[in-house]
This record gives C-alpha cells, structure tokens and sequence, in this order.
C-alpha cells in the first residue's frame, strides 16, 4: 500500500498466539487452533512458547515437536501432567514462534535471509582441515 510517499508492506509473522484446550501429559499440549497457515508438521520444532497467564505467565518452554493434524506440541522440559495443577493449564494463553535448524538451507529458504548467517556453511569441517596432501 503507497500512502503518499511511503510504502507499507504485509508481511506474515513469525510470532503467533494460541489457547491450550489440552495437557496431556507433562510433556504433551494441544491448542485450539493452527496458529500459522505456514504450520506444518515439524514447523515450530526448536523454537520456544511464551505463556501469557496462569502460574507460569512470562515463563518460556522450549518445543521439542509440532504435529498439524493434532495440533500437539511436545515440550523438552515438563510442564506438568494432565490431572494436577502445575504449570500449565488448559485455557492457558501462549505465544509460539518457530524455531531455526540453524543451517544456511533454513535460513534462506524459510527465513529468507542468508545474508545475516552467522556461521560457516560452506567450511568443510575439521576433517577435512587435518588431511595431509
């Protein structure tokens, strides 16, 4: 959109809120809703969920895996189990974001920006370094 001489560009977020309708079990959530079109399965993995209420309001956990058709995150560390009150509760807020594989395939093709890399994707290794010619 040209809004005199600026131009605005919509761009999709990296960062999504969902509800949890679900604890599993201590490492197991479902949420009420896809949270990104872009979300398939694996999408989310390695990236992280900020609670927004409950006991664990301001709290970041770590996800270990996305799957769509269930709508189920698998957290690396517990967040409690289904039948007691802990850290996270069903009806509880959270934002989402994904995570990075970070390896210069991930970051230009998903993220699209290789240009920001901070690493060393085309060095051949250590190996590769010790060989004797």
């Amino acid at each position: 959109t040209v809004d005199g001489s600026a131009t605005f560009t919509c761009r999709d977020a990296w960062v999504r809120h969902a509800k949890i309708t679900q604890v599993i079990n201590q490492f197991n959530v479902k949420l009420d809703r896809d949270p990104d079109p872009r979300a398939v399965n694996g999408w989310y993995n390695q990236g992280a969920v900020r609670m927004f209420d409950g006991y664990s309001a301001g709290r970041l956990f770590e996800v270990g895996n996305w799957v769509l058709s269930t709508r189920t995150l698998t957290l690396y560390l517990p967040c409690g189990a289904a039948n007691n009150d802990t850290l996270i509760h069903a009806g509880d807020w959270l934002e989402i974001w994904r995570g990075c594989a970070r390896t210069i395939a991930v970051c230009s093709s998903v993220f699209a920006n290789s240009e920001q890399f901070r690493g060393e994707p085309y060095f051949a290794g250590a190996a590769a370094a010790a060989q004797q010619f």
